[in-house]
C-alpha cells in the first residue's frame, strides 16, 4: 500500500530539485535521504556566494499559521543539523503548479530568515543580531530566491 501524502511530498521535492538545478545550472543539487530525528533538510547541494544551504519542502492542500510556524522551526533545526549556511522553506502555493516544467512553478512560496536572505543575496553575514532571529522571516517566490542565489544584488 502506498502512502499518498509521502508520494505527493516526494514529487514536490523532486520538482523543486529540477527547478533549482535548471535555474542555477547546478546538477549537484539533490534530494536527501531521511536521517530520522537528525533530519538535515529535504534538499542539499545548494551553493551560492560562498555558502552551502538546504531546503525543506512542504506540499499541503490546507494548512494554518501554526503549521507554518512549526515548519519554520523545523527548517532552522535542519539547517543547524546540516551545519548549513542558509535554509529555504519551500511551500507549494495554492494555484501554482507542483510540476517544475510549468510556468507557474516559480511562483511557489519560499520563506527564509532575514539573515539567510542576506546570505543568498550576496550581502554576506548580517551585522545585526536580529537578522537571524527565528521570528524575522521573509516570504519571496522560489524564482526570486533562485535569482538571488544566481546573481545576488545584480538580479532583476
Amino acid at each position: 500500500m502506498t502512502n499518498r501524502s509521502k508520494d505527493k511530498g516526494t514529487k514536490f521535492e523532486t520538482a523543486v530539485v529540477r527547478y533549482l538545478r535548471g535555474m542555477l545550472g547546478d546538477d549537484r543539487i539533490e534530494r536527501r535521504a531521511l536521517h530520522g530525528s537528525h533530519d538535515m533538510g529535504d534538499i542539499y547541494g545548494l551553493r551560492c556566494h560562498g555558502y552551502e544551504g538546504i531546503a525543506e519542502c512542504k506540499d499541503y492542500r490546507e494548512w494554518a499559521r501554526a503549521d507554518l510556524d512549526r515548519w519554520k522551526a523545523q527548517t532552522l533545526a535542519e539547517r543547524d543539523n546540516a551545519d548549513a549556511g542558509f535554509a529555504l522553506l519551500v511551500v507549494h502555493r495554492r494555484g501554482c503548479s507542483a510540476q517544475a516544467a510549468s510556468r507557474s512553478f516559480g511562483e511557489n512560496d519560499c520563506y527564509l530568515t532575514i539573515g539567510d536572505l542576506m546570505r543568498i543575496s550576496g550581502m554576506g553575514e548580517p551585522e545585526s543580531p536580529w537578522a537571524d532571529a527565528e521570528w524575522v522571516w521573509a516570504r519571496i517566490t522560489i524564482a526570486d530566491a533562485a535569482g538571488l542565489m544566481q546573481f545576488g544584488g545584480e538580479w532583476q
